[in-house]
């Protein structure tokens, strides 16, 4: 008897470490998918930057390329006249541009949205001098971030144009506003230790999100950096785990060079989205204690069970005695097992319609916990009216055989009167003769906050999508929608055959008027004509839209 139990201990062991290689291996597949996950998610958060700075790079540089038009074709009074106020315009039209200045050969200013930088010598600025030394006229400029004479920290776009003679004649470029991208870099922040940048190609740091004590023109471009990095592996795209120099912990970073290939940039801009590395782990971490410590259980628990049998097979009554003692120790350890892994626990005998559910699901649903099993009618009244369909479907689906588990997302009534969001597995775990399912096991995880979350992030999107179309003065649609209305307005009538009416509606001697009262008399005015013709708009059809100066 002692070599044959030697045997089964033997043999147990076997099991248990086999068992053990299969946990230690899911965990490794639920590190992997975990790091992929948020992998996916600061690339996405990534591109949305990329995709809202992309549209601010190519409204600037259809600006840029118009107003350098203007300067070759039109005469000379009327360009002096006509500049200052059509940089204003365009300055005004794009959210993204702070500032928009033409130079001449020499580097004087000779255009700007603001009279006060008229005449002033920008001679020796990158986005100058490298125009006028390497001239390229197909070329959008990108110059490293520096503080303007305005005190902002910008970063100037800038092409050059020529005269009738083909020579050099100067730069028209534009500054973007740095409180416009920093709008729409924490857009995208959905996690405290969370961080977004922007820089320069050449490694210069333009805009940090949210903003630390770092200094600025803080060079990222330096030996073993992330930022170095992503640059030597020549992709356009890249995932890096490694040490932050500004945070000194170890990050998860997301970079994206923005270099759209009709803009001709002489230099991309980078965007990096970066999480804290041990903050990415720490749910997996919890998952990977409570499955230790499930393991640990079953491990004590089949030792313990095996023990029992051979002291069993020495004294049956004795045996009997130990066997209980198990048992009992076995289901206090699952209900911790359950507790380490915040989940409630449902027992549905559906043969007595009976409901017996943990301390943590009476918990969840904000009620104390009783001894006195539930009846099935009080579980579906908490369910939401709108989920009761699905979670219905869903489950007979399981209980028919048609399904082979049952997980579903859903609300469910608080004690309080509000609603919380459960993820709901659940399996039949007895079925009598018939195959009919007779008793059903499941759990609860709360899931609320991460629904909450999910919600305020659509909202964000959502009003970052309107504001992209919304003229920030008049509060109208601007330009950009105007384009788009016009699109899909001159198609609906060609399919129907029926006329298209549109109004260009000018406001006469705006320019005396601006002129005496001043810009802010002149916004009034604008937002005044606005509000006017919004009061015309009678049938739903008809749209009214700001189409520039």
């Amino acid at each position: 008897m002692d070599r044959r139990h030697v045997r089964e201990w033997l043999v147990l062991l076997l099991l248990l470490a086999l068992l053990g290689s299969a946990v230690a291996y899911w965990l490794g597949r639920a590190h992997s998918a975990n790091r992929e996950r948020e992998r996916n998610q600061l690339q996405n958060q990534a591109r949305v930057v990329e995709e809202n700075l992309v549209r601010q790079l190519q409204g600037a540089n259809s600006a840029l390329t118009g107003v350098r038009y203007d300067l070759f074709y039109a005469d000379g009074d009327a360009t002096e006249t006509n500049l200052q106020r059509r940089l204003q315009v365009l300055t005004d039209a794009m959210p993204g541009v702070r500032a928009m200045i033409v130079l001449n050969k020499d580097g004087l200013v000779v255009g700007a949205n603001r009279k006060d930088l008229l005449g002033k010598d920008f001679h020796t600025r990158t986005y100058f001098a490298l125009p006028q030394a390497q001239p390229d006229y197909a070329a959008l400029y990108v110059s490293p971030p520096f503080l303007s004479v305005l005190n902002a920290y910008v970063v100037a776009l800038s092409k050059a144009f020529t005269d009738d003679q083909g020579r050099f004649a100067g730069v028209v470029f534009a500054s973007l506003d740095p409180d416009y991208f920093d709008i729409v870099m924490r857009s995208v922040i959905y996690a405290p230790d969370m961080a977004v940048s922007i820089a320069h190609g050449d490694g210069k740091e333009f805009l940090v999100a949210p903003p630390d004590n770092s200094p600025r023109e803080r060079d990222l471009n330096v030996a073993g950096s992330l930022f170095r990095q992503h640059v030597d592996s020549g992709q356009a795209s890249s995932d890096l785990i490694g040490p932050s120099q500004r945070y000194k912990d170890e990050r998860m970073v997301a970079m994206r060079n923005i270099l759209p290939p009709e803009l001709r940039m002489n230099k991309p801009l980078t965007v990096s989205v970066s999480r804290n590395l041990a903050a990415i782990d720490a749910p997996w971490r919890t998952d990977a204690l409570a499955s230790a410590g499930v393991f640990g259980l079953l491990c004590a628990g089949a030792c313990v069970a095996l023990g029992y049998v051979h002291n069993r097979r020495r004294a049956l009554q004795q045996a009997h005695k130990t066997a209980q003692q198990a048992l009992q120790e076995t289901m206090r350890r699952f209900e911790f097992g359950l507790k380490g892994a915040d989940l409630g626990l449902w027992d549905l005998d559906i043969a007595s319609d009976t409901l017996t559910i943990n301390e943590r699901q009476w918990q969840m649903l904000g009620y104390a916990p009783e001894a006195t099993p539930l009846k099935s009618a009080f579980w579906q009244s908490l369910i939401h009216p709108q989920d009761a369909p699905a979670v219905h479907a869903a489950f007979l689906a399981h209980a028919k055989g048609q399904a082979a588990g049952y997980k579903l997302e859903h609300r469910m009534l608080h004690k309080e009167g509000h609603w919380i969001w459960v993820l709901s597995h659940a399996m039949v775990i007895e079925r009598d003769a018939a195959g009919r399912a007779t008793r059903i096991l499941g759990t609860h995880l709360d899931i609320t906050e991460r629904m909450q979350f999910q919600a305020e992030l659509q909202k964000a999107n959502t009003q970052l999508a309107q504001l992209s179309i919304t003229d920030g003065l008049t509060g109208v649609g601007n330009r950009r929608y105007f384009d788009q209305c016009l699109q899909s307005e001159w198609a609906r009538s060609a399919r129907q055959k029926q006329p298209l009416a549109l109004l260009m509606i000018d406001i006469d001697h705006f320019k005396l008027y601006n002129d005496h009262y001043g810009h802010p008399g002149g916004d009034a005015c604008l937002q005044a004509v606005a509000r006017i013709l919004t009061a015309c708009l009678c049938r739903p059809g008809e749209l009214l839209m700001r189409y520039g100066g």
